[in-house]
């Protein structure tokens, strides 16, 4: 197998990973996740992530939300500039596209992925993110306020001083009836509301 050939190079193994994820070879990809090579490289692990997820996505959905990064050396560089950018996946920013499409159909542990990881995008990632984050604000507030809650104030700010400054008038306007609508569970919750409509008062 390419992985263990002597002299082979991250292109290589890359190349390698990708190529089963086209082939929808699930089981190849599960044989490569047991192996050394993969486990210790934190790069290696990303790209079969996602490669798995394209191999076979409803099978290793739940896995691909788990093990999104939420640091700014695994979104930013692994996903990003080693994956995204060198067109591995089936399309751009697939990788981050494809954690929001499941955050707007409700996911829980999506949503919060997604908040996880505008804390520490930038560029078009972030846009991408924000775009699919200010859906979810707006069309499943009750989700996007429970997982915000869960950020420490100086994420959520991050999320806020992101995202919104992408919205027009009239869906600051929406965002903010659909937030206030919403009758907090918790203390969390109650700050979290109380921002966003602070947030979405700013010009």
């Amino acid at each position: 197998m390419l992985l263990q050939a002597s002299g082979s190079t991250q292109e290589d193994v890359l190349n390698n990973i990708f190529e089963l994820a086209r082939k929808h070879d699930s089981i190849a990809l599960a044989r490569l996740a047991r192996s050394e090579e993969i486990s210790g490289n934190s790069l290696y692990r990303n790209a079969l992530n996602v490669a798995r997820y394209i191999a076979d996505p409803s099978r290793y959905e739940q896995r691909f939300i788990e093990t999104f990064p939420q640091d700014m050396s695994g979104i930013m560089s692994d996903l990003y500039e080693q994956i995204e950018l060198t067109k591995r996946t089936p399309e751009f920013l697939f990788s981050f596209k494809s954690l929001g499409a499941i955050a707007r159909r409700g996911s829980r542990p999506a949503v919060s992925k997604l908040f996880g990881a505008i804390t520490v995008a930038d560029g078009v990632v972030g846009e991408q993110l924000c775009e699919d984050a200010n859906w979810v604000l707006t069309k499943r507030s009750r989700l996007a306020v429970e997982s915000l809650s869960m950020l420490s104030p100086s994420k959520r700010t991050k999320v806020y001083s992101s995202c919104l400054a992408l919205l027009e008038p009239d869906e600051k306007e929406h965002m903010k009836e659909s937030v206030s609508s919403i009758k907090p569970s918790g203390k969390g919750e109650k700050q979290a509301i109380h921002e966003l409509r602070r947030a979405l008062q700013r010009k």
